[in-house]
């Protein structure tokens, strides 16, 4: 009984995680977008107020170099309320510095759209 009991748990979850990794390469995609001083190469997911991208910088101080582009979703790029929650969080993620979290470089505006460079 626990045998097969454990069997199809593994099978449960064996399909469970199929089924996820589909979701997640169907949210990630090439792409080939100038946007800003950034390329966007890769879209790596969405959410329900942002997109985010790996991305390109070119011609930065530091030339060429990998990061990862927050930008908001077209759709609430015009709502200000959205903007300026958006514009916050920003500004806090660049204020923080430590091992185990990602460093905010720049928010900026690129095209009338928000993004945050990580």
């Amino acid at each position: 009984m626990c045998a097969a009991t454990g069997a199809a748990t593994v099978r449960r979850l064996t399909s469970e995680n199929a089924r996820l990794s589909a979701r997640e390469r169907a949210h990630t995609q090439a792409v080939s977008e100038v946007f800003g001083k950034y390329l966007l190469e890769q879209r790596i997911g969405a959410g329900g107020m942002a997109e985010v991208f790996l991305a390109r910088e070119r011609g930065g101080p530091a030339g060429e170099r990998l990061v990862v582009i927050k930008r908001i979703l077209p759709h609430h790029a015009d709502d200000p309320d959205f903007v300026e929650f958006f514009a916050n969080e920003a500004r806090l993620a660049l204020q923080l510095a430590h091992p185990n979290i990602v460093k905010a470089h720049e928010l900026g505006c690129a095209g009338g759209v928000q993004y945050l460079a990580m």
